[in-house]
């Protein structure tokens, strides 16, 4: 019986290209999936955490878990304790604002400038009286965590430049 060279050399051939079309879309895929890893580990080290947006919105207004509800008669931001967070003392809420009275709120000078540089705390956000500057939220931030046994209350972004 006669082996036929011709077919042996084809299927031979035929297996061989298969094979090697193969190991170069695996190659193509592997170097394609490394490369976009490389790519979003670059993007997230620049990922910039509370985004500005959200500071300027939203986060310079109220600390966190407090409720954004208005603005007193001085402009400045009253925010509201709605989950009853619990603070170390009666200085961390004021129920005397006018309009909000009885309410466990606290009112924050607005912040019209975000992000806040560093060494121009004061410049940022105003001059004048003691709520012109960061010292009130800063001092709040300080002075009235949930327990004597927390270093300090939680507001994103604020917590850093204090």
């Amino acid at each position: 019986m006669a082996v036929n060279t011709n077919s042996m050399f084809d299927n031979t051939v035929f297996t061989f290209t298969i094979i090697c079309i193969i190991t170069a879309i695996v190659i193509i895929l592997v170097v394609w999936a490394v490369n976009k890893s490389n790519k979003a580990k670059a993007a997230s080290k620049n990922v910039v955490w509370p985004p500005k947006d959200y500071m300027q919105d939203i986060g310079s207004k109220c600390p966190d878990y407090w409720t954004y509800i208005g603005v007193d008669g001085s402009g400045n931001t009253v925010c509201e304790n709605k989950f009853n967070i619990p603070v170390r003392n009666d200085k961390c809420m004021d129920t005397s604002i006018p309009g909000y009275e009885g309410k466990n709120v606290m009112s924050f000078n607005k912040i019209p400038k975000w992000p806040i540089k560093k060494g121009d705390r004061a410049g940022q956000v105003g001059k004048g009286d003691v709520k012109g500057n960061l010292n009130f939220p800063c001092n709040w931030i300080k002075s009235c965590a949930p327990t004597s046994n927390t270093p300090s209350a939680s507001w994103l972004g604020m917590n850093d430049i204090c």
